[in-house]
């Protein structure tokens, strides 16, 4: 933010725009390992740091809505939210094609938080169930040591065969992988930073017409209802049954297509570029 002040002192006359992409109190209650105290005074000093430097802000773009407080209501500075929705050429026509095969994938951040582990142990449950089920974790560990741990819970569950781990691809790779799939699943658990953050995952399953599972979290709640099988956060038993329910669900596309239609009509980023350029005129 410092750039901010200097680009300003140089032509007062010129738009400067924040992009805040993370909420980062959130995120940093989320990842900081410090006592709580010096959390809190770290966070403090940040937001001060932040505060000093908003007086050479002319526009705020936020990724999400915010779900609790906005941390710049109360600042004269206009607010944009821009969502990071899919663009149009990705919407799948023809979901119907692939519904028949539970096919469950999920892609991002591979850690604790992501309830990674509620959804490898929820595995274990479904295929009782359905024994034909196999998942995908797509991404990278956070931790050598949480990858460890997952490998082993998948060898402990005798699910290796069922669960197949893939490194992280580039993003224009993921729209044909996760439509060769047919269950997206979102198994965060609840924490500051997954009750602010909407995840881009979604949108990416809707428009990918997946029948999707995801925990009931502020974020995803705000923009889907009954089109989505909903699981509680960090209860593995909740997150499997609402997987048995989406692969006895393949077949009736009823909730594929309301989320398709989501994207077509509202959560498509060829109607939020314009308003995102539109900032730079």
């Amino acid at each position: 933010m410092p750039v901010l002040k200097n680009i300003k002192s140089k032509d007062p006359n010129i738009t400067t725009i924040y992009d805040v992409h993370e909420h980062m109190e959130a995120l940093y209650r989320t990842f900081s390992n410090r006592f709580k105290p010096v959390k809190e005074l770290a966070i403090h000093i940040r937001k001060r740091e932040e505060k000093k430097y908003l007086k050479y802000v002319d526009q705020i773009i936020l990724a999400n809505p915010p779900m609790s407080n906005n941390p710049y209501e109360n600042y004269s500075i206009p607010i944009y939210v821009i969502e990071n929705f899919p663009e149009l050429k990705y919407l799948n026509h023809s979901p119907g094609l692939k519904q028949s095969s539970p096919a469950i994938v999920y892609h991002g951040h591979l850690g604790p938080e992501r309830g990674i582990g509620d959804l490898i142990k929820a595995m274990h449950r479904v295929i009782l169930s359905i024994p034909e089920a196999r998942l995908t974790l797509i991404g990278t560990f956070r931790t050598d040591e949480f990858q460890n741990e997952m490998r082993a819970r998948i060898q402990e569950y005798s699910i290796g065969d069922v669960v197949q781990l893939l490194d992280q691809v580039p993003h224009k790779d993921i729209w044909d992988i996760l439509q060769n799939h047919s269950i997206g699943v979102i198994p965060f658990r609840r924490t500051p930073l997954t009750e602010e953050n909407t995840p881009t995952k979604l949108f990416e399953m809707m428009a990918s017409g997946l029948e999707i599972v995801a925990t009931d979290l502020p974020p995803t709640r705000y923009f889907v209802d009954d089109s989505i099988h909903w699981a509680s956060p960090g209860n593995a038993e909740s997150i499997a049954d609402s997987i048995i329910h989406a692969c006895q669900s393949l077949g009736d596309t009823s909730r594929v297509q309301k989320n398709l239609k989501l994207i077509a009509q509202k959560y498509n980023w060829d109607q939020r570029q314009d308003q995102y350029l539109a900032l730079f005129d």
